[in-house]
């Protein structure tokens, strides 16, 4: 049986706080944690897991979640 959206939306930021939290300190992680609560696309937060494995700070990953608001997400699915 497949996850719900609502399911796999908490799932995607949990693990973007989980990664983040490994990276960093977890005490920066409340602004982002925050900015994540707002998005509801699915496939942007998907995005945004991919990404926080790469960036290199919480300043950095904050910025790249607002880059991310201004893109169209269509009903293409992500593919990392």
């Amino acid at each position: 049986m497949p996850e719900s959206p609502f399911i796999q939306r908490g799932n995607c930021i949990k693990n973007i706080l989980t990664i983040l939290g490994y990276r960093f300190e977890r005490s920066d992680l409340q602004p982002v944690e925050q900015a994540l609560e707002t998005i509801h696309e699915l496939d942007r937060l998907k995005m945004l897991v991919y990404e926080a494995t790469s960036t290199s700070s919480v300043e950095a990953f904050l910025q790249k979640i607002d880059a991310t608001e201004s893109l169209v997400f269509r009903r293409i699915p992500y593919i990392p």
